[in-house]
């Protein structure tokens, strides 16, 4: 799939997916606390699904749409306490909105998501996709 890693910070509805079904020990200590503060704000029983999820020798784009299963199906006023992953925290305000909106699109699929997510990192400038980790630009 096209842009497999576009997911790659995308944990809420959205980001837990891919970046989710990494194991924990590639993931940056930055990017482990910020997990840990997403599971916070969740309710317990999404919390421990996510973990079973993550814990499974699933393959990592089956672990990545279980992970946003689970997300999709959560209200809106929980997906508004998730805080976006560090990198997007630095994208200007429109394109974090964009992402926001994204993340309550609950009709989309997993690959529509990845389409639109892609669709909005093709949009950002030069200097705004510099930001951004190498890896989640990657096909």
């Amino acid at each position: 799939m096209k842009g497999v890693y576009v997911l790659c910070f995308m944990v809420t509805v959205n980001f837990m997916g891919t970046a989710l079904a990494q194991k924990p020990s590639h993931l940056s200590p930055e990017m482990k606390e910020y997990f840990e503060s997403v599971k916070r704000v969740l309710p317990a029983e999404t919390a421990k699904a996510l973990d079973e999820i993550v814990g499974s020798s699933l393959p990592r784009m089956e672990k990545a749409q279980k992970s946003y299963d689970v997300m999709n199906r959560l209200p809106d006023t929980v997906l508004d306490k998730v805080p976006l992953p560090p990198p997007m925290r630095k994208l200007p305000k429109r394109i974090q909105d964009q992402i926001r909106s994204l993340m309550h699109n609950h009709g989309l699929t997993f690959q529509q998501h990845v389409q639109q997510l892609q669709h909005i990192i093709a949009s950002l400038t030069p200097a705004e996709k510099a930001a951004l980790p190498k890896g989640l630009l990657s096909n």
